[in-house]
């Protein structure tokens, strides 16, 4: 046998799982948004420190180098605050030849593996941006390591997300109490159809019934009405019946009464008497009857 479901647990899950799931969708929404809204930010960050760097580098290595052409290693900027530091953010100045001029304390010792054209370009750990001279002669390419900029965007939808997990309990709770309020109709209704019997066939109170529970009350009503119709129409043909069949019970019955007398000492005296207790005993099935339908009609 199939276990009946109950219509308040079913209606706070399934409310509370919707509301989880758009929760979630516009999280992952809000998230995608996000990633937009921090790769524009970052990317913009890249372009504006090639900006700034790539004069800076060019100044400062031409005055170490005195404007002094020949073979060189490349020069290292070391980080001043802390050697064991690491940098998320690296670069390198090249020439158009593709010679490693300078580069940050992080940055890979060989060039990267990027063209020297001006723009953006994904190499494998590397957000790189390139940026070059007027003359194009030297380039500095910035680097941002994309694992920043996913450990950034993680750090971002886990604070999006942290607080709608603890809002999903608080909200059960108010689905909960709202579906109680809501279902409180349907158990009134309930009641008062099951007050209802032979003894009482009131009508329903629809007046303050939700308007999707009115057509119900106005079906219960109408099915009382019928009810009391059949009711009434029984009983009424139970009093008529019983009280039409007294007079001739009773003529019958004076009748047989004098046709035993008259068959004193006659073999069919005793079918006679017979007959006349069954007739008696009809007599007082319909006077039962007619007791009934009156007892019922009070």
């Amino acid at each position: 046998m199939r276990r009946a479901r109950s219509l308040t647990g079913w209606l706070i899950v399934t409310l509370t799982a919707g509301a989880v799931a758009l929760w979630l969708l516009a999280a992952s929404l809000a998230a995608n948004s996000l990633r937009l809204s921090l790769d524009d930010a970052f990317d913009g960050g890249l372009r504006e420190t090639a900006e700034r760097l790539l004069p800076l580098a060019i100044d400062g290595y031409r005055d170490e180098m005195g404007e002094q052409e020949g073979e060189h290693d490349a020069h290292e900027i070391p980080l001043f605050d802390d050697a064991n530091a690491s940098e998320y953010i690296v670069y390198q100045v090249r020439r158009a030849s593709g010679e490693l001029l300078l580069r940050s304390h992080d940055a890979p010792v060989e060039p990267l593996d990027a063209p020297l054209e001006t723009g953006f370009t994904n190499l494998g750990p590397w957000r790189i941006y390139t940026l070059g001279t007027q003359r194009h002669d030297v380039f500095i390419q910035v680097a941002e390591a994309v694992d920043h900029r996913t450990q950034s965007l993680v750090a971002s939808v886990l604070a999006l997300i942290w607080p709608i997990a603890l809002l999903i309990p608080l909200s059960a709770f108010g689905i909960y109490l709202a579906v109680r309020r809501g279902i409180r109709p349907v158990r009134t209704l309930s009641s008062e159809i099951g007050a209802r019997h032979a003894a009482n066939l009131t009508p329903i109170e629809v007046e303050g019934l939700p308007i999707e529970l009115k057509p119900i009350g106005d079906a219960v009503d109408g099915l009382i009405l019928r009810v009391q119709t059949a009711l009434d129409a029984e009983r009424a043909f139970a009093a008529n019946s019983a009280h039409e069949l007294r007079t001739p019970l009773a003529g019958s019955l004076a009748q047989l009464q004098r046709l035993i007398a008259e068959l004193e000492g006659h073999p069919e005296q005793e079918r006679a008497r017979q007959v006349e207790q069954s007739l008696i005993r009809l007599r007082q099935l319909s006077n039962r009857l007619l007791q009934l339908a009156r007892a019922e009609a009070k």
